[in-house]
């Protein structure tokens, strides 16, 4: 069975990482670690940058932790309005809640996943304070317009970028007051934690750090049961025999493998989230961080993007795909919607592909109470989703009969020609997009696309 995502990290720094959390470590050794970390990573050429002066990163525990930390630094008033993209995860939502705030949705164009600019302008009252961008699936969307507007209306605008770092020189945009980056388990260059949050305002990231000294350090040994968690998924995951053994036990012993491997990748299981997440990273976290970010490099998935746009080029014409025609992809997931996603994942997983369901670990955002303004974009899509696996193992062979299956599924099903059509309305604005051959050896992308990757990188 081909995995739905292999562990993307070194066998060498989850050893380097059990040595660390087994070592001692003062308080002046933890920050020193930090100071190289956020000094490591200082723009367009953070490996080469200098350890001396200052610099807008703040190394966190987690992308949840960097958003905590600027809400209690700005103490907005509590009824405040942040304008989100109306797909994200929860616990950004619950964030905003627990800082007695109010997350309004703002809808995406699904194809680009990307936001209007002039949708945001729409939704702004005098209560609104700031903007909330979430960039998806590893995509990336144009910022340039929204932070114009959110500039227009002194509006903050934070940048979620947790599922976004492909290590191309790309860390943030250069108008937003806060750009954030993951490296939790299932992120690009995990570090299994972890995360980069940029602070434009000097005063503001100075309250931050003064916030953040306040908070104990993660517990070393509970990073390393992180890491012992993660070894045998790393290990099945770098194969798809291995992977397959692991379902049928899974599905054996246990409540089968989709509940074993999300509960092994949560990064923050359970309730009570705010307690969880102040919480510094520990040094073991840092040693592993500092390796990844070192080590990062584009070329690192090549073949991740070579297959997405395979795939894309088969199924395009047959089904809905978010984020077929944004202007920067990585198909960090690839998705589909379609009818009855579950039943089209049982037809994948015993035909040896691992798809899953849209989970609770990503959602589209309500309305505010008394409020009907539904994104319905965001709504339509997220219950109708479907991810499928994107694997090195995968060939030619293996994307013709993955794709084969859905297509014909969606012949079959009373919403096929629905899909059919939504999928022709997509080709045909994105089609001088996507050029080439449709088999592996074609290229990722069009000349014409690469030039719209750099306007807006």
């Amino acid at each position: 069975m081909y995995p739905r995502k292999r562990i993307d990290i070194g066998w060498s720094d989850l050893g380097a990482g059990l040595f660390a959390s087994k070592t001692g470590h003062d308080e002046q050794s933890h920050r020193e670690l930090v100071y190289k970390i956020e000094h490591l990573w200082q723009g367009p050429h953070y490996k080469s940058a200098s350890l001396h002066g200052e610099t807008p990163w703040v190394c966190t525990l987690s992308v949840r932790t960097g958003f905590d930390l600027a809400l209690q630094a700005l103490a907005l008033p509590r009824g405040s309005e942040i304008l989100v993209s109306a797909i994200t995860i929860p616990h950004m939502l619950d964030i905003i809640e627990f800082h007695g705030l109010v997350a309004v949705p703002v809808d995406l164009d699904m194809a680009a996943l990307s936001v209007d600019a002039s949708a945001f302008e729409s939704r702004i009252t005098p209560k609104t304070k700031a903007i909330l961008v979430a960039h998806l699936f590893g995509s990336r969307m144009c910022l340039d317009a929204i932070a114009e507007v959110a500039k227009k209306h002194d509006l903050l605008l934070f940048e979620d970028a947790a599922q976004a770092f492909i290590a191309d020189d790309y860390v943030g945009h250069e108008q937003a007051d806060f750009s954030m980056f993951s490296f939790g388990s299932i992120k690009s260059f995990t570090a299994l934690g972890g995360a980069m949050i940029s602070v434009a305002n000097r005063e503001v990231r100075n309250a931050i750090r003064d916030l953040m000294s306040s908070y104990d350090i993660q517990n070393e040994g509970e990073y390393f049961k992180k890491i012992l968690k993660h070894v045998p998924l790393r290990y099945v995951g770098g194969s798809p025999r291995r992977y397959s053994v692991l379902a049928v036990m899974a599905s054996t012993f246990g409540e089968g493998h989709d509940h074993l491997v999300m509960s092994l990748t949560r990064g923050f299981p359970g309730s009570e989230l705010i307690p969880r997440i102040r919480f510094r990273p520990c040094y073991a976290l840092l040693t592993v961080l500092r390796r990844r970010l070192e080590q990062a490099h584009e070329s690192h998935l090549f073949i991740r993007r070579k297959l997405g746009q395979a795939l894309s080029d088969r199924l395009r014409d047959h089904v809905e795909i978010p984020g077929v025609s944004a202007s920067h992809r990585t198909w960090w997931l690839f998705a589909v919607v379609v009818p009855s996603p579950d039943t089209l994942r049982v037809i994948l997983q015993d035909a040896g592909f691992d798809a899953a369901l849209g989970s609770t670990s990503i959602t589209w955002v309500h309305p505010p109470e008394g409020s009907d303004d539904i994104p319905v974009n965001a709504r339509r899509v997220m219950s109708s989703i479907l991810y499928l696996p994107i694997d090195p193992a995968m060939d030619d062979r293996a994307l013709d009969r993955m794709s084969s299956l859905i297509i014909d599924y969606l012949k079959t099903t009373q919403g096929g020609s629905h899909h059919a059509h939504l999928a022709a309305g997509q080709h045909d604005s994105t089609s001088r997009l996507s050029h080439g051959d449709s088999k592996l050896s074609g290229s990722v992308g069009s000349d014409e696309e690469a030039d719209q990757d750099a306007r807006c990188a």
